[in-house]
């Protein structure tokens, strides 16, 4: 089932096993999906992005967003 949320988004509720490309764990994601909505894997506590509906797939945040946040994080 899609619908969109506001101009950009498009969002799946579904179930989906994907894997920690950090760890390789077994992730189970429930709910509301979307492009961007960020993930947490539990055994490596790896920040990821979904960046695919179909099939679901994840991916880490890039390592220069991970340094945005700690600049932003200071001020």
């Amino acid at each position: 089932m899609n619908s969109r949320i506001g101009e950009n988004h498009k969002t799946q509720t579904q179930t989906a096993i994907v894997t920690c490309p950090d760890c390789g764990e077994k992730l189970v994601l429930q709910g509301g999906l979307w492009i961007g909505i960020k993930v947490w894997c539990q055994n490596c506590e790896a920040e990821l992005d979904v960046v695919n509906l179909a099939p679901v797939e994840v991916d880490g945040v890039s390592p220069e967003l991970e340094d945005e946040k700690e600049f932003l994080a200071r001020w």
